[in-house]
């Protein structure tokens, strides 16, 4: 595996309007090179929940549970302790520095630092800071976080 797809990548192809780039990107990468991590999984089950309109939501949950978790059901990550001791470690780093991000941010980071993966992600400011690679199939960029 090369690719930790974040939440937005995966969710992308459910958009109103799917960024081309983006698809393209994904339809071009072999499907044993991309994982995801289960807190991205637990993302997409509680967005797709959360939605207001029902007949969206079934939409939704029914492409979670029937597409995103077939494809991904032997690259799905779990928190290991290898995750959960990087998590607490980078966090303990950020608070020093008085830096606050999101919980799951971290643990997808720290699923990429475990897992020697490069994250596929949109939103690459919310991982700064991490020590992580970070590449961005909207700008096709490719960004080296700082370390902690």
């Amino acid at each position: 595996m090369t690719w930790l797809l974040d939440t937005n990548v995966v969710s992308d192809s459910v958009r109103d309007r799917p960024d081309p780039a983006v698809s393209r990107w994904i339809a071009e990468i072999p499907r044993a090179e991309a994982a995801i991590s289960i807190v991205t999984l637990a993302e997409l089950w509680d967005g797709a929940a959360s939605v207001s309109d029902e007949a969206r939501r079934r939409r939704l949950m029914n492409w979670v549970e029937n597409e995103v978790t077939p494809i991904f059901e032997q690259r799905t990550l779990p928190l290991t302790r290898d995750v959960l001791a990087a998590w607490l470690r980078l966090s303990r780093k950020l608070r020093v520095r008085q830096i606050t991000r999101d919980p799951s941010d971290m643990l997808i980071a720290s699923t990429a630092l475990s897992h020697n993966l490069t994250l596929v992600t949109r939103n690459v400011r919310d991982f700064a800071n991490t020590g992580i690679l970070v590449y961005d199939p909207w700008h096709n960029e490719t960004h080296k976080m700082e370390q902690p």
